[in-house]
């Protein structure tokens, strides 16, 4: 497993580069040749060579394609004006204005009325605050994106927003559905962020915040990361795996004086976890504890024996196989590089413990 995941991130970094293309035909004569290969070799090692090639060239593959695909949506939206039809997924105030997160379904342009169908995600920024809601479905017409630097570029193709216009005047509500799930998630979290900042002092609120809900609030009067910094402890107050573990620990502790079996208890801990990444604010480390977290209450439930390692394993490659841009942003390597470094000395420290 971990030479699979080396060969498919060096298929990706070399996937990545501008001269590397590959044609959907040479796509398929690969595959069609290393699955043929498969068949055919009974040699333990050329097999281990064969799945190693194939998982370079699947790196490799599926940059290609992502790329090829944002590519191809984002010079849709940054060469023409369009009118298009989306629903929103999220959304978020500001003082001045609001951010809306868009999946379109439909467009066309101005010189071509027709409909196209297309599947693509868009942020757009509005300064007189329309009365919207998470699901509703909204058309733009003459919408014009701006153009993207290198920076912002980078950042639009990891989350794959194909276009950004920061001033959007008009915009039609087509249809708005009576209950949306996400829409619920959303004032959930909402409701409760704002009963928080109402019970609690601004100190603590803002600490609270930064801590557990890993929602980061600007404050005026008050800067926490400047004694942080001066005792080398800032990444406490970004959200990770510690903070989960530590609300886990307190749950157990709680747990411990009701007479529930292992499995109830499991189910527990696994129904907090879920609700609580639903009801906060995420990113990719806590992302990367919770799904570990998971696998490993799976392979309880089910008595399977795993390491937590190998968990990790496969987190890692669904992660790059999903979306293989990731690798290239320091707080995804950082996440996994120090995740991979404490479960190795850890199981180091166990091995010599038991010797």
């Amino acid at each position: 497993m971990p030479l699979v995941i080396v060969c498919t991130i060096l298929g990706i970094i070399s996937g990545n580069s501008e001269r590397a293309t590959l044609a959907p035909p040479t796509i398929v004569l690969f595959y069609s040749l290393f699955l043929l290969a498969l068949l055919i070799v009974r040699n333990k090692k050329v097999i281990l060579f064969l799945m190693l090639c194939i998982s370079l060239f699947t790196g490799v593959a599926i940059t290609q394609h992502h790329k090829q695909q944002y590519s191809k949506q984002a010079q849709l939206f940054n060469s023409y004006t369009l009118s298009v039809v989306g629903t929103i997924l999220d959304k978020k105030e500001y003082e001045c204005s609001q951010q809306l997160i868009v999946h379109v379904h439909q467009f066309h342009t101005t010189l071509n009325r027709t409909w196209h169908p297309i599947n693509a995600k868009i942020i757009i920024y509005t300064k007189n605050h329309p009365p919207l809601q998470i699901g509703d479905i909204i058309e733009i017409p003459q919408l014009s994106c701006a153009p993207l630097n290198t920076d912002k570029l980078h950042f639009m193709q990891r989350y794959g927003y194909s276009g950004s216009s920061s001033n959007v005047l008009c915009i039609k509500l087509h249809h708005r559905p009576i209950w949306h799930l996400k829409n619920l998630v959303h004032r959930t979290k909402n409701y409760l962020n704002t009963q928080l900042k109402q019970k609690l002092n601004t100190q603590t609120y803002h600490l609270f915040c930064s801590l557990f809900l890993g929602k980061h609030e600007k404050c005026d009067n008050l800067d926490l990361h400047i004694p942080f910094s001066y005792w080398g402890l800032n990444h406490y107050l970004a959200r990770a795996g510690l903070h989960l573990l530590i609300l886990l620990l307190i749950l157990n502790y709680l747990l411990s004086f009701i007479f529930f079996g292992f499995t109830t208890k499991t189910l527990i801990n696994t129904g907090f976890a879920c609700g609580y990444y639903i009801l906060t604010w995420n990113n990719i480390p806590f992302i990367r504890a919770l799904l570990v977290f998971l696998g490993c209450q799976s392979a309880h439930i089910f008595k399977i024996p795993v390491r937590s390692i190998h968990i990790l394993n496969l987190v890692l490659l669904g992660y790059v196989l999903l979306n293989p841009l990731d690798i290239f942003f320091l707080d995804f390597q950082l996440t996994f590089a120090i995740t991979y470094i404490l479960l190795i000395i850890g199981s180091h420290a166990h091995f010599s413990h038991s010797q």
